[in-house]
């Protein structure tokens, strides 16, 4: 029998108190959403009315798996930018094989992420580190707002991500600006502006739409020139998985793949605010399954993949939600609207869903976590600028490769080269430290102490034998001590070196002592036998005792460290 409380925690408890709060949240979420979704979806390139159909799967499907108290999921902008760039590489953009495509990108999507989550795969969002995210969410809401700027205007403008191409055909056709879906355009900004100045509470965007489209009924804009959304079909389509030959599949594979992680850490990232700010727990990877099944649903009701909105969580909790219920009631209102009031989308102005894309993305125009990267790390703040700039010139998908690329190589040479250090006693005669850059450590006659601060594997394996080759080549010495305390994992390629290193030092006449060894890589050093021939009586626990036993235990030391005060 199902354990309902461990399956939805949300529902013990529950109360009628908790179901106001529920209703008043979907009504919310679920008006606020009606025309949000449709004016992203032109983001994607897609009809209005695909993201009323994304957003009833999303959220229907979302619910049952959802751990996230309040969060609301759906069609949201930066996906939006995401599928614009994989499909229109493909299809032609409104097309009915472009309308398909986006439905079988979000169960690819969707599937990717059911598949990451239920094999405890969250980790890989953290391939996207924050300089990158920085970067790119800088750069997506200029592409996001050039998109929506021939809707503005009512011109024709190059369909680009590379926003030198989009401006260049803006400035070539100035003259042909039509000016009254211009003025209902700007008009649709100033007004959401306005209200959200003068009353922050009201639903500055429906009120908008709903007034900019009764000005365009009564007077008749449409007849002026004015782009309207016009005939949308009643209800929902009928709910079924769409076409798509394997060979398409592999096509979109790889950008369905970097969507699935973007959608997943826009939705978690989320999530974590609202359920520390009420203490709820977070179950990241069934988050994941949950929003992967969010895009699945959108996928049967023919949309396209979604993630989470901050935007319309934040509405949810202020509204009074207190469970996913919420997201249900917000469905059932696009459900009624699609049923319903289908007609009342004729006379909405397309320039009118532009400024609301454009209100929405402004915010997102914020160098403070750039700046803040460049007070911390450099090179943080010069990775975080290379992938705004990559992204405005090369596209999203471009710019996020690059910036990923671009973090890795550092880390890979990091631990190509990694930090290595020679240890010298310190004063207290206990404590070994770094040499450079402590004045009162001193090197032990006839002893070289080596500290090494990454894992031993085959990318620093040479690396570290020259290292100790370097140390050991023009000195007395006599002892080799290698502080392996932050040594975490000793791959077969590093195996392999050690014991060439070991023989090496062993020809020479130098005894090796390795202190700090963690369990792990002891099991390794035991399984292939280089304990043994080490010797088990030259591993301590740190290099303090190993140079202890040295000193009791062999006249090593006797001839020559007095000077070294031990």
């Amino acid at each position: 029998m199902l354990d309902r409380a461990k399956l939805w925690p949300w529902t013990k408890g529950y109360s009628t108190v908790g179901f106001r709060g529920d209703l008043t949240g979907g009504l919310a979420v679920g008006v606020m959403l009606i025309p949000h979704a449709m004016a992203v979806a032109m983001i994607a390139g897609l009809p209005p009315i695909v993201g009323l159909y994304a957003a009833v799967g999303a959220l229907l499907f979302f619910v049952p798996f959802a751990t996230s108290r309040r969060l609301t999921v759906g069609p949201v902008a930066l996906d939006s930018l995401l599928v614009l760039a994989v499909l229109t590489q493909l299809y032609e953009p409104g097309s009915n094989d472009y309308v398909i495509k986006a439905a079988a990108l979000a169960a690819i999507v969707g599937a990717l992420q059911v598949g990451l989550g239920l094999a405890r795969l969250g980790f890989l969002v953290n391939f996207l580190s924050r300089p990158v995210l920085s970067g790119f969410m800088l750069g997506a809401p200029f592409i996001i707002g050039l998109a929506q700027l021939k809707h503005l205007v009512g011109i024709e403008l190059p369909q680009s991500q590379q926003i030198y191409l989009v401006l260049a055909g803006a400035a070539r056709n100035l003259g042909d600006i039509h000016w009254p879906t211009f003025a209902v355009g700007t008009s649709g900004i100033l007004i959401q502006v306005a209200l959200r100045k003068w009353k922050p509470m009201w639903p500055d965007i429906l009120i908008m739409v709903v007034l900019m489209s009764i000005g365009c009924w009564a007077f008749g804009w449409q007849d002026s020139g004015v782009a309207v959304v016009g005939q949308v079909p009643a209800g929902l389509p009928m709910p079924k998985l769409p076409m798509v030959t394997l060979a398409e599949i592999w096509r979109m594979l790889p950008s369905a793949f970097a969507i699935a992680i973007i959608g997943y850490m826009e939705g978690i990232a989320i999530a974590k605010v609202f359920a520390q700010k009420y203490q709820h727990r977070l179950d990241e990877n069934r988050e994941m399954v949950a929003i992967g099944m969010g895009n699945l649903g959108a996928s049967l009701f023919r949309g396209y993949p979604i993630g989470g909105s901050f935007a319309r969580t934040a509405v949810n909790d202020q509204a009074g939600a207190r469970t996913p219920l919420a997201n249900l009631i917000a469905a059932i209102v696009v459900i009624f609207t699609l049923l319903f009031l289908s007609r009342l989308f004729y006379f909405m102005p397309k320039a009118v869903l532009a400024a609301v894309v454009i209100v929405a993305v402004s915010k997102f125009v914020n160098v403070g976590p750039i700046r803040a990267l460049f007070h911390i790390k450099r090179s943080d703040g010069l990775l975080a600028i290379a992938t705004f700039v990559a992204t405005l010139s090369l596209g999203v998908l471009w710019g996020l490769t690059i910036g990923v690329v671009a973090s890795i190589i550092p880390t890979l040479m990091r631990l190509a080269r990694p930090h290595a250090v020679e240890l010298g006693l310190m004063p207290d005669g206990r404590e070994y430290r770094d040499l450079a850059r402590n004045r009162g450590a001193v090197r032990l006659p006839g002893i070289v102490l080596l500290r090494v601060d990454a894992s031993f594997c085959f990318l620093n394996a040479g690396f570290l034998r020259d290292k100790i080759h370097d140390m050991t080549l023009d000195r007395d010495v006599r002892v080799m001590i290698i502080d392996a305390s932050s040594i975490n994992d000793l791959d077969s390629t590093a195996f392999d070196v050690l014991e060439r290193v070991v023989e090496s030092l062993q020809d020479r006449g130098i005894h090796l002592y390795i202190t700090g060894v963690k369990g792990p890589v002891r099991d390794i050093l035991k399984r292939g036998r280089l304990w043994e021939k080490i010797g088990p009586s030259h591993f301590y626990l740190n290099p303090h005792a190993a140079v202890q036993h040295i000193r009791h235990y062999t006249d090593l030391l006797s001839e020559c460290s007095a000077g070294a005060g031990i």
